[in-house]
């Protein structure tokens, strides 16, 4: 029963992992066809989150513009441990105070823009770490959960009890 209730459990993580991955995988296949535009950074800075003050994150402004008229891009990395809070393993920041330091005010990074609404833009190379495309990781993931349902509904064919006319005797007479 346990077994029945897994692949259950994993079939809809499946189906739900193909429909993310679906949408998503067709938002950046649309945004991939978007122009390109030149921006520099103007503030690009490590905040402290507001839930715990032993996690920081980057937040980048980009001005950029579009037909004369300017539009600012804003950005956020993902939250991480300073250098001088424990890690394992250490150093995990280092990738992205490397990244910080190679954007300050007035660094040029390529963005994308949609021309339909020329103030939403994604970045277009150099990405903050832990941004760009999500597709890749999404299919890993729906891979795994696949790959689960499978041997588990394997799993659960083989050890379920089966009815004596299922091994080839006849059922027993009733009464």
């Amino acid at each position: 029963m346990a077994v029945m209730a897994l692949v259950l459990l994993t079939g809809a993580c499946s189906i739900f992992a193909a429909a993310i991955t679906a949408s998503q995988a067709w938002e950046e296949h649309q945004q991939a066809s978007w122009p390109q535009v030149m921006s520099q950074s103007q503030n690009c800075e490590l905040a402290t989150s507001s839930y715990s003050p032993h996690r920081i994150y980057i937040r980048c402004a980009f001005g950029y513009s579009v037909g004369g008229e300017a539009h600012v891009a804003h950005f956020y990395s993902r939250q991480f441990a300073p250098a001088g809070v424990w890690q394992y393993p250490p150093n995990q920041a280092s990738v992205l105070y490397d990244w910080l330091n190679a954007h300050l005010d007035g660094a040029p990074i390529v963005l994308r823009y949609n021309p339909a609404n020329p103030a939403k833009a994604v970045m277009a190379s150099d990405y903050l770490p832990g941004h760009g495309a999500h597709t890749p990781n999404n299919l890993k993931l729906l891979a795994a959960f696949a790959s689960a349902f499978v041997v588990l509904l394997v799993i659960g064919r083989l050890t379920r009890p089966r009815t004596p006319w299922q091994v080839g005797k006849p059922p027993a007479p009733l009464g």
